[in-house]
Order: structure tokens, then C-alpha cells, then sequence
């Protein structure tokens, strides 16, 4: 299977300070692409969080970016 990067649909982008992942949409992609239901994605989530390789932004985990081609809009993620 590949995965999509900085594509409009990708759930992984990279940026000037690492690598994006877009949340939760990569988690559910994991569990789609592994045949496990998509609604344990918050426990994946919470997993992930715990491996503490993720850059954190004060006590929060998920950071925000905002589109240059469309500014209103925001994407939320995990930044490692």
C-alpha cells in the first residue's frame, strides 16, 4: 500500500518543522488499511501519545496549521 504525502487528500505532510500527521484521519487510515475498526482511533491516538515521540506544543499534543491557499481553513495533527 503507499501512502500519499503532501497531497490534498495525504494524511501525512511534510513541514519546516518535521512531519504533519493529520488527526485523526491517520489513525482511521491505519486501521482501514488493517481491516480494524476505524472507531478505535482514539485509543490508537492515546497510544500514540504515550510513545512521546511527538513534538509538543506547551501541554498540548495536537498542533494547527493553517492553509496558505485557503487561510480559513485549519488542519489539526500530530507534529514529529
Amino acid at each position: 500500500q503507499v501512502l500519499s504525502v503532501n497531497h490534498s487528500t495525504a494524511a501525512v505532510h511534510i513541514v519546516d518543522q518535521g512531519v504533519f500527521l493529520l488527526a485523526p484521519r491517520i489513525f482511521r487510515l491505519y486501521l482501514h488499511l488493517h481491516q480494524l475498526d476505524e472507531c478505535l482511533h482514539r485509543k490508537l491516538s492515546r497510544n500514540f501519545s504515550r510513545l512521546q515521540i511527538h513534538k509538543r506544543k506547551g501541554d498540548i499534543n495536537l498542533h494547527q496549521y493553517h492553509l496558505k491557499r485557503a487561510p480559513h481553513k485549519v488542519l489539526n495533527g500530530w507534529l514529529i
